[in-house]
């Protein structure tokens, strides 16, 4: 007697196919992935045997990335986050002090700007930051044993959100922001802006980048554009002036600085971000240098420069390669002041001029350029650059601190970095 055929209703056909076709699809999921981890699976789950090489001259190389020191997540999180206080504590720089920091414990400050409550924490990207893991602006500075105006600070921090900032979207230009977001000043509430008067004020400038996205370069250009659908018009872009960029001061952050320096009592800028920063305009100035002579081309033009820098407000001025020659003194004078001199001390000779190793000035007379000039801080150069082009610093130092007593210098070692409102000697 032979079987009855099977019979299906139409749901039980839909429901067994589509079981089939996920199972497949899972199949074919399972197998793609098998391939593209096949090295770990291999490596953890066997295969073939893993071999290593090492290749020609690595053998003093530590290649041991993971050795397994911290017992579980927790123990490592919390290395991880002993380097991480490190590096932002050895990170922080002093641009300028005239005396108003170190704040005693005590000093009523005044927090301001949007980024005093809102702080950038890190990038986009591969730079993403938990920002609860992180101590805010406010507990630092609280734990510092400051004393924080809470009415200026509690409405920045009711407010900031009104306020768009930007938004770089990784590898997505077409749905990133570049607004600034600083709060105008003039939106301040009235007891806002009357409680930070006498208070120390604490003008907190923010920029966000990170990975995946460039800042903006031109930002009416960039806004006109209709390059990213999210940026568009606002109060702060119909400040934006042509050619004006990402990592310069806008109308409302100088509009802020300035409210704080006439009400504060002192001002103090903090710049947190995960970019880099345009303080002010840079100018570059160039002044004749004789190497070993004062020197013309065929057009008019001097060989050899010396340069100075103009920076943020700060003035440093790089001697390069120069010997002394009438009218230097003058010439600098009027460049002058500066708050940082480089001077060459390794000075010439003529065995070494027989050998066409053109020299500089000899320590003595950079020491007593130095004097004359007065610069903030002076340091010695070019005198460990060659061999047999060499001279000693200590003399320089030594030669200076006898007849100049007043006058300060550092003499830094390798790699070490010297700020221009530091203490010296």
């Amino acid at each position: 007697m032979s079987k009855k055929p099977k019979t299906y209703t139409r749901r039980k056909f839909i429901a067994s196919t589509a079981g089939a076709v996920v199972s497949l699809g899972a199949a074919a999921g399972v197998n793609v992935a098998a391939n593209s981890f096949s090295s770990l699976l291999n490596h953890y789950v066997g295969g073939r045997p893993t071999t290593v090489v090492k290749a020609e001259g690595s053998d003093s190389w530590d290649t041991n990335y993971y050795d397994g020191k911290f017992r579980g997540r927790n123990q490592a999180k919390q290395a991880a986050t002993e380097v991480v206080s490190e590096v932002v504590t050895e990170g922080a720089v002093l641009l300028k002090n005239d005396g108003t920091l170190p704040l005693a414990a005590g000093t009523a400050v005044s927090l301001l700007g949007r980024y005093a409550a809102d702080p950038v924490y890190g990038g986009a990207g591969s730079g993403t930051v938990d920002p609860a893991d992180c101590v805010t602006l406010y507990q630092g500075i609280a734990n510092a044993g400051l004393t924080i105006n809470d009415t200026a600070f509690n409405w920045i921090n009711d407010n900031y959100k009104n306020y768009a900032k930007a938004d770089i979207t990784m590898d997505s230009p077409s749905t990133a922001t570049y607004y600034i977001g600083e709060i105008p000043w003039a939106d301040y509430s009235a007891d806002a802006q009357s409680s930070i008067a006498g208070t120390v004020g604490l003008v907190v400038l923010g920029r966000g980048g990170g990975e995946g996205g460039d800042l903006s370069r031109n930002l009416l250009q960039d806004l006109n554009s209709g390059i990213s659908s999210n940026f568009k018009a606002n109060s702060e872009t119909a400040n934006y002036e042509e050619g004006q960029h990402e990592l310069e001061l806008t109308k409302e952050e100088k509009d802020l600085i300035a409210a704080a320096k006439a009400s504060c009592s002192e001002v103090v800028v903090l710049i947190n971000a995960s970019t880099s920063m345009e303080l002010g305009p840079l100018t570059i100035e160039a002044v004749p240098a004789a190497h070993e002579f004062l020197q013309r081309r065929w057009d008019g033009c001097y060989p050899y420069l010396m340069y100075i820098l103009t920076l943020s407000g700060v003035r440093i001025c790089h001697m390069g390669d120069t010997c002394l020659y009438e009218g230097i003194y003058q010439k600098l004078r009027e460049k002058g002041p500066f708050d940082v001199l480089f001077a060459p001390i390794n000075g010439r000779d003529a065995a070494r001029y027989r050998r066409n190793c053109i020299g500089n000035m000899t320590f003595q007379e950079a020491a007593d350029l130095v004097g004359e000039l007065r610069p903030g801080l002076a340091l010695p150069g070019h005198w460990d650059l060659f061999p047999g082009n060499t001279a000693t610093p200590a003399d320089f130092t030594a030669y200076l601190s006898a007849k100049y007593p007043q006058q300060r210098w550092k003499m830094p070692g390798y790699g070490e970095t010297v700020w221009a409102g530091a203490p010296a000697n």
